[in-house]
């Protein structure tokens, strides 16, 4: 008997809870398409406002999951909901992050943060994981927002499949890309990606 296949789904942006382009449109679909083929999947993404003032349907699966940043630990509510399909949904709640007005940015240009807001996201999830036990064998993260993930997956976390998908209608090229981690007494280390325009990437095998 073939065992059920687990995979974890991290994207910025799902439909119908958060959207600003056809990303939230594909990882909204996507996760309902792969329960369709007996794959157990789970949604993570952070609570914005606009998931907040959508009045959706929650409850509090965590209190106080401890996120590190930098030289800090910051602590973060985890809520959960379903989708139409019962998909299990993870939000990831941290109000100086993620309660404004707008996903990333305003016209005026990019939250200077982003780096750090999603960092937060990224490992944040992986945590979750660890703590309910669900025992992904794969992770399937979307864009930039989540590109530390596969990182965090040989360092910190070691799990060794990894999916990175980088919608050329988002984002084709990362020309720079500075990332700080702490892995135990190790200092601050610094990863530059240049020219990034895979599509789909495979980290590692078992």
């Amino acid at each position: 008997m073939t065992e059920t296949l687990k995979v974890l789904f991290l994207s910025p942006e799902v439909v119908p809870f958060a959207k600003t382009g056809g990303l939230a449109d594909v990882a909204g679909s996507l996760p309902g398409a792969l329960k369709k083929l007996d794959v157990d999947v789970r949604v993570g993404l952070p609570y914005y406002r606009a998931v907040k003032e959508g009045r959706y349907t929650t409850k509090i699966l965590m209190r106080g999951l401890k996120v590190p940043l930098g030289e800090q630990k910051l602590p973060s509510n985890v809520l959960e909901t379903q989708t139409e399909d019962r998909i299990p949904v993870y939000f990831f709640e941290r109000e100086d992050l993620f309660d404004r007005p707008n996903l990333y940015g305003t016209p005026e240009g990019d939250y200077y943060d982003n780096l750090e807001r999603f960092a937060f996201f990224s490992q944040a999830a992986l945590l979750l994981a660890k703590e309910i036990d669900f025992d992904f064998e794969v992770v399937h993260c979307h864009d930039w927002q989540t590109g530390l993930v596969p990182i965090y997956l040989k360092t910190l976390f070691r799990k060794i499949l990894s999916s990175r998908v980088l919608h050329p209608f988002l984002q084709s090229t990362i020309s720079a890309t500075r990332v700080f981690f702490q892995k135990k007494s190790w200092p601050h280390a610094v990863f530059l990606l240049r020219n990034s325009n895979l599509r789909v990437s495979n980290i590692g095998k078992r």
